[in-house]
């Protein structure tokens, strides 16, 4: 399925709060249904890097609901517009 919306992330804040909470990259990766190596690629993202691809809106929903934390922990920059397509809010 393609990505229609894409967030510049905080790989760092990801980490951070995962490990803040003593979960490990698998259980949360499996928690979301992903793979435990595309959590630690998203975790290990930095927005400067160019060749380094934006996180799907909607993954970064499910990795905020997974961590309950407010979207907004999780994005670089705001995403309030894009999240209509996928039927959230940014918080």
């Amino acid at each position: 399925m393609p990505v229609k919306s894409t967030a510049k992330h905080n790989g760092a804040a990801i980490r951070s709060i995962r490990v803040s909470q003593g979960r490990s990259c698998a259980e949360v990766a499996a928690s979301i249904g992903i793979h435990e190596q595309t959590l630690r690629n998203l975790e290990l993202y930095d927005s400067t890097t160019p060749r380094k691809k934006r996180c799907g809106v909607e993954l970064i929903h499910r990795i905020a609901r997974e961590l309950n934390v407010p979207v907004n922990a999780l994005l670089m920059e705001s995403i309030s517009h894009c999240c209509e397509a996928v039927g959230g809010d940014a918080s």
